[in-house]
């Protein structure tokens, strides 16, 4: 049994906790477009959205667990061409006690190509 972790909201907010990165053609990384902005040492960048309260959900062996993201909305895809998507997420190792360990799933790659 695994223990998950998920934003404590309605499906649709998987963003707040999983790491997605995504390549264009040339193996470069897309920053994230949503997030808050803010201004350090006179340079902008933005917060990916993370969780602000999260709750857990028991995994059983060979169980699932599905939600969503809108890839749009974190990502500018208005360059045409092909984008390679992967994500991960840190799961809570079922023998963690008062220390926590964490293990890391990954996912497949996916390719998206954004015609002209």
């Amino acid at each position: 049994m695994l223990r998950v972790d998920r934003a404590s909201t309605q499906d649709g907010d998987a963003e707040a906790f999983v790491d997605v990165e995504v390549l264009d053609a040339s193996g470069n990384v897309l920053p994230r477009i949503d997030g808050t902005p803010f201004v350090s040492k006179g340079k902008r960048y933005k917060m990916p959205k993370r969780w602000a309260t999260r709750k857990g959900t028991d995994l059983a062996p060979g169980g699932t667990l599905e939600d969503y993201m809108m890839l749009n909305q974190m990502f500018d895809f208005t360059k045409s061409g092909t984008y390679s998507v992967s994500a991960k997420i840190a799961i809570q190792a079922p023998d963690s006690g008062p220390e926590i360990h964490w293990l890391q799933a990954g996912s497949n790659t996916l390719k998206i190509t954004i015609a002209p």
